[in-house]
C-alpha cells in the first residue's frame, strides 16, 4: 500500500484506521499527518491544487474535511503554526467555495489580496509527512517516498512569495507585521493594510477586550466584501456573527480591482445598530463615498436591511497632507469605539492632527512591546 492523496481510500485509512491496529505510535503518526495536512490548507495554491485534481468531488474527502474540524478546538489549535488554515478549513465546508477555488482567477485574487496573509506561508517547511512507517516491508519496497508524490512536489516547489526576504517581525492574532511594514513607520509614508489590520486587532484584543458588541473587520476581508460575489458574503460575515453586533468597523479603500491590491485613500465606515445608520468618517471628505456606499448596500442586503440603515457622512477631522489617511482611520476607529461604549453621539469624531502625526511612533512602540 502506498500513500497517494488522490486515492480517496487513503483518507478513509487516516480517518478510520481500517488497515491497521492503531497503537500509541500510529496514533501519534496519524496526529502528525493530520496536523501537517491541515496546515497545508493555509496556502490557497495548495487548495487550488486539490481542486484541480478533483478531490473536492470525492464524498469521502469532503467527509474527511468535516472530520478535521476538530482542529478548531483550543486543545488542538494550539499546535497550529499557521492558524489561518482554520479559516480555509471553514470555507471548504461550503460547496460554493469548493467550486470557486478551482478558478485560477479566484486563487490569484486571494493571492493578491493577501487574505489572512497566506503569502508568508513557507511551503518548504511544510513537507508532507510520509507514512512509510505504517507500511509493510514489501509495500515499502514498491512504494515511493512522500517526497515523490504530486502532493509533496506541489508543496516543495518554491513560490515567488516564499522566497521573499521580508522578515516577519510580529504575529499578533490574525495580523502579521513584516520588516517592510516597520519601514513605512519611519517617514511620511502611506500606512498599508497590514498596519491597519494590526491596529484593529489591538483594538479588539487589548483596548476593547471583552466587548463582543464591537466588530473590527480587517482591510483584507473588507475588500473581499466589497469586490467579491454578493452570494459569498455569508462566507466572510457569518463566522463573525455580523448580524448580531451593535457596531461594525470597516476600513474603506478606494481600490476597485478584483485581482490586485492598491488604492490611494483610506476612510472608516461604522455601522450602528442602535442608530440604524452607517457613519462614514473620511479625512478627505467625499473621496471614498462611492466605495462606502457600495459596502453599505452589500452589507445591508446581507442583513436584510435595505432601507432602514442609511449612510451618513460624519463630521470628522480632516488631514492636511497626502499620507495620513491611514493614521486617521486608526484614530477615528478608536475614538468612535470609545464613544459607542459610552452611548455618545457618533455623528461627530474630532481628533487632533498632532495625534495623527504621532501614530507612526505609537504603532512602532506598540509592535516593539508586543514582540518581546
Amino acid at each position: 500500500m502506498t500513500f497517494e492523496l488522490k486515492k480517496h481510500e487513503d483518507f478513509e485509512f487516516i480517518l478510520n484506521c481500517s488497515y491497521i491496529v492503531e497503537t500509541e505510535d500510529t496514533k501519534k503518526l496519524r496526529f502528525q499527518v493530520e496536523l501537517e495536512f491541515v496546515q497545508c490548507l493555509a496556502n490557497p495554491n495548495y487548495v487550488n491544487f486539490l481542486a484541480q485534481r478533483g478531490y473536492f468531488k470525492e464524498k469521502t474527502f469532503i467527509n474527511y474535511l468535516k472530520y478535521l474540524l476538530y482542529w478548531k478546538e483550543p486543545e488542538y489549535a494550539k499546535f497550529l503554526k499557521y492558524p489561518m488554515c482554520l479559516y480555509y478549513l471553514d470555507l471548504l465546508q461550503y460547496e460554493s467555495f469548493r467550486k470557486e477555488i478551482i478558478n485560477a482567477q479566484c486563487c490569484k485574487f486571494i493571492d493578491d489580496q493577501m487574505l489572512l496573509h497566506w503569502q508568508h506561508y513557507t511551503r518548504k517547511r511544510m513537507k508532507f509527512i510520509g507514512i512509510s512507517g505504517l507500511l509493510s516491508e514489501e509495500d515499502s519496497d514498491s512504494s515511493s517516498s512522500a517526497s515523490d508524490t504530486p502532493v509533496s512536489q506541489a508543496l516543495s516547489e518554491p513560490s515567488a512569495t516564499s522566497n521573499m526576504p521580508d522578515k516577519i517581525i510580529l504575529r499578533f492574532y490574525d495580523s502579521i507585521i513584516h520588516e517592510s511594514d516597520l519601514k513605512l513607520l519611519e517617514g511620511r509614508n502611506w500606512l498599508n493594510d497590514s498596519l491597519i489590520s494590526f491596529w484593529f486587532e489591538h483594538l479588539h484584543h487589548n483596548v476593547f477586550y471583552g466587548r463582543s458588541d464591537l466588530l473590527f473587520i480587517s482591510p483584507e476581508v473588507t475588500q473581499l466584501i466589497k469586490m467579491g460575489d454578493q452570494c459569498e458574503l455569508p462566507l466572510f460575515l457569518d463566522p463573525l456573527n455580523a448580524r448580531y453586533r451593535r457596531y461594525i468597523f470597516l476600513p474603506v479603500n478606494n481600490n476597485s480591482s478584483l485581482v490586485s491590491s492598491g488604492g490611494s485613500h483610506w476612510s472608516l465606515l461604522v455601522y450602528s445598530k442602535y442608530d440604524q445608520k452607517w457613519f462614514h468618517y473620511d479625512s478627505q471628505k467625499g473621496s471614498n463615498y462611492r466605495d462606502a456606499r457600495s459596502l453599505v448596500y452589500r452589507i445591508n442586503s446581507y442583513m436584510n436591511r435595505y432601507s432602514s440603515a442609511t449612510l451618513e457622512d460624519a463630521e470628522c477631522s480632516q488631514q492636511d497632507n497626502s499620507y495620513d489617511c491611514g493614521a486617521f482611520v486608526m484614530l477615528h476607529a478608536q475614538k468612535v469605539a470609545e464613544n459607542a461604549t459610552k452611548s455618545l453621539d457618533l455623528g461627530t469624531c474630532l481628533v487632533q492632527r498632532s495625534e495623527a502625526y504621532k501614530m507612526r511612533e505609537v504603532i512602532f512602540d506598540l509592535i516593539n512591546r508586543l514582540k518581546r
